[in-house]
C-alpha cells in the first residue's frame, strides 16, 4: 500500500480508509468490545446491510483469522474503498500452524505507525481464560454443539494449550504500535471509560459506542458471547494446589499480564 500518512488515526478519518483491529485474547470481552467499536462503524453507512457489505467485499469475511497471510491483498483492497472507517475481529495475527514471518510483521508495523490501522485489544488473566474456556466447552455440550474445539475441554489441562496459543498473539500485539489493550475487568467494569479513550485515539463516536452498551446492557443476551463478567475467578473457583499448578504452567504468561496492566490507558 502506497502513501502511508504521518496523521493520527482520527484525522485521517473521512479522508481515506482506515481500519481499526478489534483484537483479543479469547475469552476477555473481545466481542464485546467488537460489538461497540462496530456500531460507531456502520453509524456511517445508511444500513448496517450496508456496512457489513462494504465490509465483506474488502475481508470476504467479518474476522480475519491470519492477517499475516494476505495482508498486502487486505490493505490494497481498503485502499480502493471510499473514505470510511472499518472494523474486524481476531484473536490471533498468525494461525497456529506458522511460525512468524518476519517479511509480513515488518510490512505491517509502519501501517500503525503512520495511522492507516490502529488495534484496540483485549486480554485477561490465563488462569481465568482456562475456566471461560471451560464454560463454553460445556455450553456447547449441552447445546449439542460439539464441533467447537472448547467441546473437548472438560478440565484445566485441557486448555493449557489453548490459551498459551492466545498469549502468544497478545505479546505481538502488546508490541505494535498504535495498539491500545485492556483487561477484561476495565471493558466488562469501566466499560464508558475505555469507551473514551477508544473515541479519543480512533476518532469514532463516543456517543454512538455509549447509546449502544446503554442499549444492550439492560439485557445481557444482546450482547454477543457474554458470560459471566467476573474477574479473578481463579480464586473462588480452583483449589490452593490447583492454583499453585497453574501459576507455573502459566508464570511467562502471568508475567505478561502484569507488565501490559502497568501501562494501562485508564
Amino acid at each position: 500500500m502506497t502513501g502511508l500518512h504521518n496523521g493520527t488515526f482520527s484525522e485521517l478519518i473521512g479522508e481515506k480508509s482506515v481500519i481499526i483491529v478489534s483484537y483479543g485474547v479469547a475469552k476477555s470481552s473481545s466481542s464485546y468490545a467488537f460489538q461497540l467499536i462496530d456500531s460507531a462503524c456502520y453509524n456511517n453507512f445508511d444500513t448496517v446491510l450496508q456496512y457489513k457489505e462494504y465490509r465483506r467485499d474488502i475481508l470476504k469475511t467479518n474476522s480475519l483469522d491470519d492477517m499475516a497471510s494476505d495482508l498486502n491483498s487486505l490493505f490494497s483492497r481498503v485502499s480502493k474503498q471510499p473514505a470510511k472507517p472499518i472494523a474486524f475481529k481476531t484473536h490471533e495475527f498468525f494461525k497456529v500452524d506458522q511460525k512468524p514471518l518476519p517479511r509480513a510483521a515488518k510490512e505491517f508495523r509502519p501501517l500503525f505507525r503512520s495511522g492507516d490501522a490502529i488495534c484496540v485489544g483485549t486480554y485477561r488473566d490465563p488462569r481465568d481464560v482456562c475456566l471461560s474456556f471451560l464454560d463454553h466447552g460445556e455450553r456447547d455440550r449441552r447445546a449439542g454443539n460439539t464441533s467447537n474445539h472448547m467441546t473437548k475441554m472438560f478440565s484445566i489441562s485441557d486448555t493449557i494449550a489453548a490459551t498459551k496459543w492466545q498469549f502468544r498473539n497478545l505479546r505481538f500485539w502488546s508490541k505494535m504500535p498504535n495498539t491500545i489493550l485492556f483487561s477484561y475487568e476495565e471493558m466488562t467494569q469501566n466499560t464508558n471509560k475505555c469507551l473514551e479513550i477508544i473515541s479519543d485515539k480512533t476518532g469514532l463516536s463516543y456517543d454512538i459506542m455509549k447509546k449502544t452498551n446503554d442499549t444492550i446492557s439492560k439485557d445481557k443476551n444482546n450482547i454477543w458471547q457474554y458470560n459471566k463478567g467476573i474477574a479473578n475467578r481463579y480464586n473462588n473457583e480452583l483449589s490452593s494446589e490447583e492454583i499453585d499448578n497453574i501459576n507455573k504452567v502459566f508464570s511467562k504468561q502471568i508475567d505478561l499480564v502484569k507488565l501490559i496492566r502497568s501501562t494501562s490507558p485508564l
